[in-house]
C-alpha cells in the first residue's frame, strides 16, 4: 500500500519513505493504518480511542492522541495548516486525503546515476563548495545498472542513516545538475531563470533550450535523469504549480497560461499588460496574480476575466507582487513595495491581503519574496541573504527575531532573482550563487545592427544606467545610475551629477532649451507624495519640486515649446492614465505648475506618452489593462472626445516607448522582442495616416528589470539611436546549470526556530 513517495508495508509492519525505512513508533503507525483503511473518509476521536487505548487503561487520551498524530506528521513531513495527508477535522477526527494505492511503490527518488561525493549533514548558510549529491544525467550505462555500484550503496547507506534519525535531524544538501539543456538566464536582459520544484517533490521545471533553440520550459523527474520540453512554452516567465503537481501555470506572450505535465496544449487563461510579477494558485482553484507589474487579480484556473483583488495605490504602495495564497485560501501573502526598483526590495514589506475584507496588515517590514512555509514559519529576503521567522498563521503575525538562513543565493542587493522553492514534503530548492551578468552597456547602435560604446567605463558613471536621454543637440546624455540622476558630455567626456538622495531618480527629459531636466522620483519625500522635478541641467542649483501626489508619477515627454509635462499616473479604478501638466515658465529656475489636465482616454490603460515634433500629436501605449505592452496609437494634441485615434504598431507584435525622428516623418517603437520598429507617416491638420511598421534594426535592445524602463533615444540627425545593448558574454560561465536541494529543511527550521 502507498502514497506518494510513502509505501507502508503490512507484512513487516514498517513505513518507508523512498525505500528507505522510516523510524515510527507504534501508535503513530497504527493510526496510520486506521486512516489507510478509510481513505477519504473522517475516522473520529473515539474511534482511535478504541482502537489504541482499551476501556481499562487510564491515559490523557486527548494529550497522547494529539502527540501521536504530530509525530506521525513528523514522519510524513505534513502539517496541520496545510495537510497533504491528514486533515483535522475539529472536534470530529482525522481524514486521510491523499490518494491510496493499494499496490506496489513505482519506484525510489534520489536513485538515479550519481557522482561519487561525500554525503553527511550540511549547515545551512555554508559557503564555498557543495557538498552532498550531485545528480548528474548518466554517461552510456542506464540508471538501473549505475544502481547496484557501490557509489550508490554507500550513498543509500547514508540516507537510510538519515531516514532514521530522530525529527530534529540536521538538513542534508544536494547539487542537481539540470543537464545541458538548461539555460542559467536570458542574456538580453540579464534576469535569472528560477528553477521550481513540485508540491510532492519529485519533479523539478526550469527553462530549457528546445531542439530549435527556443527557450520552453523543461521537467525532469528528480528519480530520473531524462528531460521533457514542455512545447508551447516559448518565452516563459515565473512558472508555478498547481496544488495537485498535474499543471504548471506560466507567463508568456503578454497571457497568463497553463500546461498539463503528463501530456498536452498550452491553455490560455487571461491576458496579461506587463510583466508577471508571481501568481500563486489556491486549493479552490483560483489563482492570484499580478498581471500588471502592479495589481493583484484573481483568475479561475478554467480560464475567465481576471478580477482585481488588491490595489496598492489605496495603500500608499506603487506595486503588490509575488503572491502566495495561504493555507485556507482566505489570505494572500504578498510583496508591497513604495517604488518598483530593485534599491527599494530591502525596505519593502511582507504582507497579507485578507481576500474577504480586503484589509491589509503587515507582518514584516524590510523584505521581499516572502513565503509561509507548512513548518509555520515566514522566509524571505533582505539584502540577498534569506531569512526566516516563525509565523503564526491564525493571528497572521510573526514571534521572536529572523535568522539568516542562507548566503549563497544566486542573487544580489535589491534584486529579485534569488527565490526559492520549496515542497510540502520539506524540501527546499535554490540556485546556488553563481557569476553575475555584465553591466549592459550604452552604444549607438544603427539600422544594420553596428554599435559602437557610447561610453565606456569611469568613476564618472558607476554600476548600470538606466532610461538614457539626449540633450536637443545630440551632446550630452542624461542617465540614471543607483537611483540618482548623471549627465555625460559627450564631447568632452565629463560627468556631473544632478541629485544626491537615491530616490529612484529617473526619466530624465530635456527641455527645448537643453538648460533644465524634467524628472520623477519612484521613492515619495517625507511628505509622501511622489514628485515631478524641475533642475538645471548644469547642476548649478538644488532641483525644485514642479507637481507632487501620493499616487506614483512617471515622466515622459515635454513639447517642442516647454510649456506642457505629459506624465503618467495610477487610475482611480486600476490601470494608468496620461495626464499633462502645463508650466508657468516667466521664472526659469522657480516655474510653477498649473492645474493637471487629463488626456483622452479610450482604453483600461494608456502609457508612455511622447511628443511629435511639432507639438500638433501624442504618440503612446494603450493596452488592455493596467500595465505595459500593447499598441502604439496616435491621437491629436490637444485632443477632443471626437478626435480620431491611429493605431500604428501591429497588434501581434506589440510596442512600447515611442519615439519621435526630429527630421523625417518617421515614428519608432520597441516591439515585444525587444527589437526598434519604424513607420513612416504623413499627416495634415486633421488626419494622420501611419504606413506598415517595418522592423529597422535586426538589434536586440537590453530589457531592464523594471521594464517600464526606456532604454532608447534618437539621436538629432535620426540615423541611430543610444540603446543599452545585451551584456557582453563572459567566456567564463558555468557551462551547466546546477539547483540545491536541502531535505528536511522544515525539521530544521522548527529545531532552530521553535515556533509557540
Amino acid at each position: 500500500m502507498c502514497f506518494g513517495v510513502f509505501e507502508v508495508d503490512l507484512h513487516t509492519g514498517e513505513l518507508r519513505k523512498q525505500g528507505l525505512r522510516i523510524k515510527l513508533r507504534d501508535q503513530p503507525f497504527q493510526i496510520l493504518l486506521l486512516l489507510l483503511a478509510h481513505p477519504g473518509e473522517v475516522v473520529s476521536r473515539d474511534e482511535l480511542q478504541k482502537q489504541l487505548w482499551p476501556a481499562d487503561t487510564f491515559v490523557d487520551f486527548d494529550r497522547g492522541l494529539n502527540k501521536a498524530v504530530n509525530h506521525l506528521r513528523n514522519a510524513l513531513g505534513d502539517s496541520a495548516e496545510s495537510p497533504r495527508f491528514i486533515e483535522t477535522l475539529p472536534k470530529r477526527g482525522y481524514r486521510f486525503i491523499a490518494p491510496v494505492d493499494a499496490g506496489h511503490h513505482n519506484g525510489h527518488l534520489l536513485e538515479p546515476a550519481l557522482e561519487t561525493q561525500q554525503v553527511y549533514p550540511q549547515p545551512l548558510g555554508a559557503r564555498g563548495v557543495t557538498r552532498g549529491l550531485k545528480l548528474k544525467p548518466p554517461a552510456g550505462l542506464p540508471w538501473m545498472i549505475a544502481g547496484l555500484s557501490s557509489v550508490v550503496a554507500v550513498i543509500s547507506g547514508a540516507l537510510l542513516w538519515h531516514a532514521t534519525l530522530p525529527a530534529d535531524r540536521p538538513v542534508m544538501q544536494f547539487s542537481v545538475d539540470l543537464g545541458p539543456e538548461a539555460i542559467r538566464g536570458r542574456a538580453d536582459s540579464g534576469e535569472f531563470l528560477n528553477p521550481v520544484i513540485s508540491p510532492d517533490g519529485t519533479r523539478l521545471v526550469f527553462h530549457a533550450k528546445a531542439a530549435g533553440g527556443s527557450e520552453q520550459l523543461a521537467v525532469r523527474r528528480l528519480d530520473q535523469s531524462r528531460v521533457t520540453i514542455l512545447a508551447g512554452t516559448e518565452g516563459a516567465a515565473d512558472p508555478f504549480f498547481s496544488p495537485d503537481g498535474q499543471w504548471v501555470g506560466f507567463f508568456a506572450g503578454q497571457k497568463l497560461k497553463k500546461i498539463p505535465l503528463e501530456g498536452g496544449a498550452v491553455v490560455s487563461l487571461c491576458d496579461t499588460t506587463g510583466l508577471g510579477r508571481g501568481a500563486s494558485w489556491g486549493e479552490d482553484g483560483a489563482i492570484i496574480a499580478n498581471l500588471d507589474s502592479y495589481h493583484l487579480f484573481r483568475v479561475p484556473a478554467s480560464g475567465g476575466e481576471p478580477q482585481v483583488v488588491g490595489k496598492p495605490e489605496q495603500h500608499g504602495e506603487r506595486t503588490w507582487r509575488w503572491p502566495q495564497v495561504l493555507p485556507g485560501g482566505e489570505n494572500v501573502l504578498f510583496t508591497g513595495l513604495v517604488a518598483a526598483s530593485g534599491a527599494a526590495f530591502n525596505s519593502a514589506n511582507i504582507e497579507v491581503l485578507s481576500l474577504k475584507s480586503g484589509r491589509v496588515k503587515v507582518v514584516r517590514r524590510g523584505g521581499y519574496l516572502g513565503s509561509y512555509l507548512p513548518s509555520g514559519h515566514l522566509i524571505y529576503f533582505r539584502q540577498g541573504a534569506l531569512y526566516g521567522v516563525p509565523f503564526d498563521l491564525g493571528r497572521l503575525e510573526t514571534h521572536g527575531a529572523p535568522s539568516a538562513l542562507l548566503d549563497d543565493l544566486a542573487d544580489s542587493e535589491g534584486a529579485a532573482s534569488g527565490r526559492v522553492s520549496f515542497s510540502r514534503t520539506g524540501i527546499l530548492l535554490y540556485a546556488s550563487a553563481a557569476r553575475r551578468a555584465g553591466v549592459a552597456p550604452i552604444t549607438w547602435l544603427d539600422s544594420t545592427g553596428k554599435s559602437q560604446r557610447v561610453i565606456t567605463p569611469s568613476v564618472g558613471i558607476p554600476r548600470q544606467a538606466e532610461t538614457p536621454r539626449l540633450s536637443p543637440d545630440g551632446n550630452r546624455l542624461a542617465l540614471a545610475v543607483a537611483g540618482d540622476l548623471y549627465v555625460h558630455d559627450l564631447q568632452r567626456g565629463t560627468v556631473t551629477r544632478l541629485t544626491r538622495d537615491a530616490a529612484r531618480n529617473r526619466q530624465g527629459v530635456w527641455t527645448p532649451d537643453a538648460q533644465h531636466i524634467v524628472y520623477c522620483s519612484d521613492v515619495p519625500a517625507s511628505d509622501g507624495e511622489f514628485g515631478i522635478w524641475w533642475v538645471r541641467s548644469d547642476g548649478s542649483s538644488p532641483p525644485e519640486k514642479l507637481f507632487g501626489e501620493r499616487t506614483p508619477l512617471q515622466v515622459s515627454s515635454i513639447s517642442p515649446a516647454g510649456r506642457t509635462i505629459a506624465f503618467v499616473r495610477t487610475g482611480k479604478e486600476r490601470g494608468f492614465e496620461i495626464w499633462t501638466l502645463p508650466l508657468d515658465l516667466n521664472d526659469l529656475d522657480h516655474p510653477k505648475s498649473g492645474k493637471p489636465e487629463r488626456f483622452a482616454r479610450e482604453s483600461p490603460s494608456q502609457v508612455d506618452p511622447a511628443f511629435s515634433p511639432d507639438g500638433r500629436w501624442i504618440a503612446y501605449v494603450s493596452t488592455n489593462g493596467a500595465g505595459l505592452g500593447g499598441g502604439v496609437t496616435v491621437r491629436p494634441f490637444p485632443s477632443a472626445p471626437s478626435a480620431g485615434r491611429w493605431q500604428v504598431s501591429e497588434s501581434e507584435s506589440g510596442g512600447k516607448f515611442p519615439v519621435w525622428s526630429r527630421n523625417h516623418k518617421e515614428l519608432f517603437y520597441v516591439n515585444s522582442d525587444n527589437r526598434i520598429m519604424v513607420a513612416r507617416y504623413t499627416a495634415n491638420e486633421h488626419s494622420f495616416v501611419p504606413e506598415k511598421p517595418r522592423l529597422w534594426s535586426p538589434a536586440q535592445l537590453f530589457r531592464p528589470s523594471y521594464n517600464a524602463l526606456w532604454n532608447l533615444d534618437i539621436a538629432p540627425d535620426g540615423r541611430r539611436f543610444v540603446v543599452l545593448a545585451s551584456p557582453e558574454s563572459s567566456s567564463a560561465e558555468p557551462t551547466t546549470v546546477h539547483a540545491t536541494i536541502l531535505l528536511d529543511f522544515f525539521d530544521e527550521l522548527r529545531r532552530r526556530l521553535p515556533a509557540n
